[in-house]
């Protein structure tokens, strides 16, 4: 039988599912500039992110599965998004592709740990925060806020550009501590 930790379905990891499915609503809501219904979405997303990481601890079901699937479903909900935003206009090319590239190397090198040494690494606050940056970059692209407040847009985007390369090398750190601690 299996154990607590190598269980699928959950309701943790459910909720995590949910949050990947969610693309679709809110890249058709993007592609139809639709704000509302676009940040309708986005509390839907944020309801399951927080939820799903509550009652996996509540209920006991933190699983190696749900350590994969709840930021996998993060970075392609913010990917997708930010794909999205880039091809209405609302964002620039290098940020997409500095948010991109960050997520396709942070995954590939936990599937290497996975794979390699039969561990999930897990997120840290750095990352959830480097999430909520970027976030904070989409709503101010999608409600257009380059207008009078565009600095504000631009601080952000130099914010959430910084969190990411700090988040990037934390994560580099913690794979070379889990490589030197289970060397073979």
């Amino acid at each position: 039988m299996n154990s607590p930790a190598n269980r699928i379905w959950t309701i943790s990891n459910a909720l995590s599912m949910i949050r990947a499915v969610l693309v679709l609503p809110v890249v058709f809501a993007i592609l139809q500039r639709n704000e509302m219904e676009v940040f309708a979405w986005g509390i839907v997303a944020s309801l399951t992110d927080f939820f799903d990481g509550y009652l996996a601890r509540k209920l006991d079901q933190v699983t190696e599965a749900g350590k994969i699937l709840d930021p996998l479903a993060d970075k392609i909900l913010a990917g997708a998004a930010a794909l999205a935003m880039v091809s209405i206009g609302a964002l620039p090319v290098w940020f997409v592709v500095v948010v991109i590239a960050r997520d396709v190397v942070i995954f590939t090198a936990g599937m290497y740990v996975k794979i390699r040494l039969h561990i999930v690494l897990m997120s840290n606050m750095l990352g959830k925060w480097t999430l909520v940056s970027i976030v904070l970059v989409l709503i101010t692209a999608l409600f257009d806020l380059s207008g009078s407040f565009g600095w504000v847009h631009g601080a952000l985007e130099i914010l959430a550009t910084g969190m990411m390369g700090a988040s990037l090398i934390s994560y580099g750190i913690g794979l070379k501590n889990a490589l030197k601690r289970n060397k073979t």
